[in-house]
C-alpha cells in the first residue's frame, strides 16, 4: 500500500509542477534596427524566402534581389503605388499565365509576392487591360501615377479572392 501511496503523491507533485498550457512566442520585430523612412531609397538588397510564412506551390524559392529607390522606384524601372501596406505593384508578364501582386515595406524591408496563376482566357483579359501609354519605367508625375493606379485597380478586379501562392520575403542589403 506505500507504493500506491507514493505513486498517489507523486502524481498530485507532477500535476501541481506542470508547465502552463499558454504558449509564448517570443515578440514580432516589426522594425529593423537600421529602417529607413518610407520614400527614401535603400539600394541593392537580397531577399530570402520565408517558408514557414509562404504558400509555395511551383515557384523557385531561390533568393530574390531588389533594387529599391525612391519614392517606390524598384529595379530601375518598376515604379510601386505606395499604399497602406507599404508600396505595391500588379506585375502582368508576357510569357507567364501568372498575375503577381508584389508588396514591399521599405521600414520592415519584407518583399511579398502574391500570385494567380490564371486560364489563358482571363491572362488576355487582363494583357488588354495594360495600357500602352504606361512606360515600364519609374515616375512622379500625378497624371502617370493617376493612370497606373486606374490600370492596377481594374486588373485588381479580375482577380480571383485567393491566390495560387503567396511568397514571403525578409530583405537586407548586400
Amino acid at each position: 500500500m506505500s507504493a500506491g501511496g507514493a505513486a498517489i503523491v507523486a502524481a498530485v507533485v507532477v500535476f501541481l509542477l506542470r508547465p502552463s498550457g499558454e504558449i509564448a512566442l517570443p515578440p514580432e520585430m516589426t522594425t529593423m534596427p537600421s529602417a529607413s523612412p518610407p520614400g527614401k531609397a535603400l539600394g541593392a538588397l537580397i531577399c530570402t524566402l520565408e517558408p514557414d510564412r509562404s504558400r509555395i506551390t511551383i515557384s523557385s524559392t531561390a533568393e530574390a534581389r531588389l533594387d529599391w529607390g525612391a519614392d517606390g522606384c524598384a529595379d530601375r524601372n518598376v515604379q510601386f503605388l505606395e499604399g497602406e501596406d507599404g508600396w505595391q505593384r500588379i506585375l502582368v508578364p508576357d510569357d507567364e499565365q501568372t498575375v503577381t501582386v508584389a508588396r514591399f515595406d521599405p521600414v520592415t524591408r519584407r518583399y511579398t509576392q502574391t500570385r494567380y496563376l490564371l486560364p489563358a482566357a482571363t491572362m488576355e483579359a487582363i494583357r488588354k487591360l495594360r495600357q500602352p501609354a504606361t512606360p515600364r519605367a519609374c515616375t512622379r508625375d500625378d497624371a502617370a501615377l493617376q493612370r497606373l493606379q486606374s490600370e492596377q485597380a481594374q486588373i485588381r478586379q479580375q482577380l480571383p479572392p485567393l491566390p495560387n501562392e503567396k511568397l514571403v520575403y525578409s530583405c537586407r542589403s548586400t
